[in-house]
């Protein structure tokens, strides 16, 4: 009589688990996109700024981006005690650098196109608008990222201060 009890609550940790995942998953699965879609038309850019064309489908592909990226996020925030449960330093500090490394790209285009080269007369608003609600969305996944590697790290601390 008491194990249907105690296979419920172990049921719905595992699937609250996996649903953590799932959204991570969605979330990697829109940066990986945004990687595959945004690099060609940042290397167009970075070869010759003065004849910016903005792709035609550049507005599609940053919606998709955006709300698989946000979609996920913001489903990981709210399953945040779902995180991994495994400690590792090494692997901490890798999260670390790759949520950095993952921001490095679009936040140097930025600067380069809008601050450096000054193209803002070149590209309509709403890319601009688009533009910054790409940089958000891979603001949070960073985040998510960075906070994936700081449990890792932490854990690891608990784990040695208990001993």
């Amino acid at each position: 009589m008491n194990s249907p009890t105690v296979a419920r609550p172990l049921s719905r940790v595992g699937g609250v688990r996996r649903a953590y995942f799932l959204y991570f998953a969605v979330e990697n699965l829109g940066v990986l996109f945004f990687y595959l879609r945004a690099l060609p038309h940042f290397r167009q850019t970075a070869a010759n700024p003065k004849v910016y064309q903005p792709l035609g489908d550049a507005w599609w592909w940053s919606l998709i981006v955006i709300a698989l990226i946000q979609f996920g996020y913001w489903g990981c925030f709210r399953l945040q005690s779902a995180m991994p449960k495994v400690s590792s330093a090494f692997l901490g500090h890798v999260l670390l650098f790759y949520a950095r490394l993952v921001f490095l790209l679009p936040s140097a285009y930025y600067t380069f196109t809008f601050l450096y080269y000054r193209l803002e007369s070149g590209v309509p608003v709403e890319r601009r608008i688009m533009l910054i609600a790409v940089l958000f969305s891979l603001f949070c996944y960073m985040l998510q990222v960075q906070r994936m590697g700081n449990v890792l790290i932490s854990r690891k601390e608990e784990i040695v201060g208990q001993l």
